[in-house]
């Protein structure tokens, strides 16, 4: 997943709990680092670290 430079902005992240894509959770919060498989996602108030195979779509907001 290519994800266009988005360290320092504030997305929406919807996430997939398992292989099912109806299991769905959202993020928001910016993106604080990217490797090349994770993000690490500052949202509420604390940091979380975000497996790029689980997301099902990101977007700048």
């Amino acid at each position: 997943m290519s994800s266009g430079g988005l360290v320092g902005r504030r997305v929406r992240l919807v996430l997939a709990r398992c292989d099912q894509t109806t299991d769905l959770i959202v993020i928001e919060g910016v993106v604080v680092h990217e490797t090349k498989d994770k993000f690490l996602i500052e949202a509420d108030g604390s940091t979380r670290v975000v497996e790029k195979g689980w997301v099902v779509e990101i977007r700048p907001i």
